[in-house]
């Protein structure tokens, strides 16, 4: 049986979520029948700690490198599914090496982390054995593999920003890093994730919880001030996305180049025009003839190499794979699969009055929808969910404060529909005390909220501007005390 037929059964979207998983399969296939892949080469000492190896027909001279980490949805990655890409820069003359990593639940994201580090080793310090310039690697991931590989490239420079710490390769080897169809906000995704099918739950699972989404949250962390030493390291970092792809947003990619320059990276994004997220890395390459994207990349590495360049001008059409009907039939399908589920839906949301003496609490929103306003914890309902459950879960996860009593107060029904992104909310408002009065309120998710803070109930008193939903209670003469 070919390994890429064995795909785990279930509603996980993303990469996997492809209209015709037969391309999948077929780009996996393809692997198995060249003289120029060495398959499974061994980097490290944990499961799945191998790797492929694309080599080019010519051995004249040192070659590119492109060290690649394949998406999956952190869930099914797998060193075939860069098939392709490698067979394809391989004709170009640069070898590619396909590493693979453990996947959820083998594995969570440090355990991914850690592995496409050791891969990305393995090649800086051996490549030259396989006729590879070590000083001409670059590093790519594409969708989940992205992620993984940005988190690792910013990992490994704040070890050699920091003192002592040894490392096994470094980011001065890498000439540039190529993301695509990355997501690099995991604050911004979540809910995104969860709405595609990605739960929130197993998603929290596969990145250690809610409080480890700033650490593997690239965007975010390279705003930290300690981390500022770290980015003066990085190589440029460009960054490719498809302005159709529902599965990650081509604004993941635009945000983060913006974020790199702001704090003094060397990034840019380019994005490809009605291509969504499987078109970039699956039916464009099988359909030959010339391939954007590809070209880009290949222009990229070859920069400066006179010879190369001269090659890649009068490089042959790149054979056409499968008939152009078949394709245009995945491309359309995986469209009105998107635009299904892209359409609004309304939202359920639980949001809690914590009551202490005559005050409540209040946080100063920083989200896309009522931003700088104050608000109550609260947060989205989750499948199975009852709604002092969702209570208590958002107050524990936005303040470490445990919920103590807690009553059903009102329901709202909330329209957001001049927003950027208009959204329908039911909220739900409960009542409720602290399990221990004494209790604290920690600022537990700063990319969400300034901070928490009680204020007495009376319309005077009130912080302003208050989140409107919240202001028309108040101006109805609402009472949350009993």
């Amino acid at each position: 049986m070919c390994e890429a037929s064995q795909l785990p059964r279930g509603r996980v979207s993303m990469d996997h979520k492809i209209s015709c998983p037969w391309l999948l399969r077929f780009a996996a296939h393809a692997r198995f029948y060249s003289r120029q892949v060495h398959r499974s080469i061994i980097y490290g000492e944990k499961p799945r700690n191998r790797l492929d190896l694309y080599l080019p027909e010519s051995s004249h001279g040192m070659k590119p490198v492109v060290a690649f980490i394949t998406g999956g949805a952190w869930i099914i990655g797998y060193k075939a599914w860069g098939s392709l890409l490698g067979q394809q820069l391989s004709e170009r003359d640069i070898i590619v090496a396909c590493i693979d990593y453990r996947n959820f639940p083998q594995g969570t994201i440090s355990d991914m982390v850690e592995d496409a580090s050791q891969g990305i080793s393995f090649v800086c310090n051996n490549i030259a054995e396989y006729g590879g310039d070590p000083n001409r690697i670059y590093l790519m991931g594409q969708s989940a593999g992205a992620h993984i590989a940005a988190c690792t490239l910013i990992n490994q420079a704040i070890k050699e920003a920091g003192e002592g710490d040894s490392t096994s390769w470094s980011v001065s080897q890498i000439k540039a890093y190529f993301g695509l169809s990355g997501g690099y906000n995991l604050f911004n995704l979540i809910d995104h994730f969860h709405s595609r099918g990605l739960y929130r739950s197993i998603f929290l699972s596969i990145m250690e919880g809610e409080d480890s989404l700033h650490q593997f949250s690239p965007d975010v962390l390279v705003q930290d001030s300690n981390v500022k030493p770290a980015v003066s390291l990085l190589p440029p970092i460009i960054l490719f996305h498809g302005t159709a792809d529902f599965s990650i947003p081509a604004d993941a990619s635009t945000s983060f180049a913006d974020t790199l320059r702001r704090v003094g990276g060397k990034a840019e994004s380019i994005l490809y025009d009605g291509k969504t997220h499987t078109d970039l890395f699956l039916q464009d390459p099988m359909r030959g003839g010339r391939d954007e994207m590809f070209e880009d990349v290949v222009a990229i590495i070859h920069g400066g190499d006179e010879e190369a360049l001269a090659k890649d001008a009068v490089a042959p059409p790149r054979r056409r794979l499968v008939p152009e009907f078949m394709l245009k039939l995945a491309h359309n399908m995986e469209m009105e699969m998107e635009m299904e589920e892209a359409k609004p839906v309304p939202r359920v949301g639980v949001v809690v009055f914590v009551l202490k003496g005559k005050s409540v609490l209040l946080g100063r929103r920083r989200s896309s929808i009522g931003a700088s306003t104050f608000a109550l914890p609260g947060g989205h309902l989750e499948f199975g969910e009852s709604f002092e459950e969702c209570g208590a879960r958002e107050l524990k996860e936005e303040t470490g404060l445990e919920m103590g009593k807690a009553e059903y107060l009102t329901v709202t029904n909330n329209l957001f529909l001049d927003q950027p992104k208009p959204a329908h909310y039911v909220t739900i408002f409960l009542r409720a005390v602290l399990e221990d009065p004494d209790q604290v309120a920690q600022n537990l998710e700063p990319n969400k909220c300034d901070g928490w803070g009680w204020y007495e109930w009376d319309k005077d008193k009130l912080p302003q501007p208050l989140f409107w939903p919240l202001q028309e209670m108040v101006r109805s003469g609402f009472n949350p005390f009993p």
